[in-house]
């Protein structure tokens, strides 16, 4: 009698944790649907311009260092020939 009495409860917390998730993940489709700013082509499209935007922008920084690096390099290599020819 208690193991069924047990088994009905556990049964009944089953059933409303699943009905809870199903109403949680309906209220967000809602929510997402009337909330979104645009279509999923134009907010790929935006994401992908995005992402454009940001490797041109690393793409800059990395020459920019790359620069400076090799700028840096020649400096040490000229002082080093200086260094060896007066000594």
């Amino acid at each position: 009698m208690q193991k069924q009495t047990d088994r009905a409860k556990r049964a009944g917390r089953v059933v409303k944790t699943v009905g809870v998730a199903i109403a949680g993940a309906t209220i967000g489709y809602v929510a997402g649907t009337l909330a979104a700013p645009a279509s999923g082509r134009e907010t790929r499209r935006r994401i992908g311009r995005r992402i454009d935007d940001e490797a041109q922008g690393i793409a800059r920084k990395a020459r920019r260092s790359l620069a400076t690096a090799k700028d840096g390099a020649q400096g040490f290599a000229l002082k080093a020939r200086k260094s060896l020819t007066n000594a």
